[in-house]
Order: structure tokens, then C-alpha cells, then sequence
């Protein structure tokens, strides 16, 4: 059974940081059963929570990914729910986010 792992940490607690390095090293941590997604945009998940309406005037438009981000959660799921993966999703936005991102 795959796992996801949430990373939410606060603007300025050098989360930009880990998710350089994670996303620096996609193909090694894949080796491990770890994924970490490549972001369609910098090195963080931060389109994942673009089109949510508490995330209004959080996110840039450019933030929007192609198909919504319903389609890259549904992509995430289709990709990785029978496996043993663990999948990691890492944001700033999901330390604002008001409501279960579980319920995507």
C-alpha cells in the first residue's frame, strides 16, 4: 500500500530548501521507493493546491497547471495508489490551506 508524506512548513523555515534537494534528486530517490512528483513548476507542489477556493489570492496564476490540479492528483493516484511507494508532496501553500487535501 503506497503512502503519501505531506511537507508543510511555513514560509521561511528553509522549506524551499529540502524541496531543492528532493527535487534534485527525483531519479535516486525512485531507486528507494521514494517519489517526490516533479513539480510542473520551481522545485515545490505548490500547483496541487491551485483552483481551491480558500487558496484564492494565494497563488499566482502562473501556479495553474494544465488540466487543473484535480487532473495532477488524479495522476498522482493513478501512478502510485497500488504500489508500495511512498509518495511526498511539498508546499509553503499547505501551511495555509484551511481544509483535508486528503479529500481530493
Amino acid at each position: 500500500m503506497s503512502r503519501i508524506v505531506l511537507h508543510v512548513g511555513i514560509h521561511k523555515t528553509g522549506t524551499t530548501s529540502i524541496q531543492d534537494t528532493l527535487c534534485a534528486n527525483i531519479d535516486r530517490l525512485a531507486e528507494t521507493g521514494l517519489v517526490y512528483p516533479r513539480p510542473q513548476y520551481g522545485t515545490g507542489h505548490h500547483e496541487l493546491l491551485s483552483g481551491r477556493a480558500e487558496m484564492s489570492g494565494l497563488l499566482p496564476l502562473a501556479y495553474s497547471p494544465d488540466g487543473g490540479a484535480d487532473a495532477l492528483w488524479q495522476k498522482i493516484l493513478r501512478d502510485h495508489a497500488g504500489s508500495d511507494r511512498t509518495v511526498i508532496i511539498s508546499s509553503e501553500v499547505l501551511s495555509k490551506h484551511g481544509g483535508d487535501v486528503a479529500d481530493r
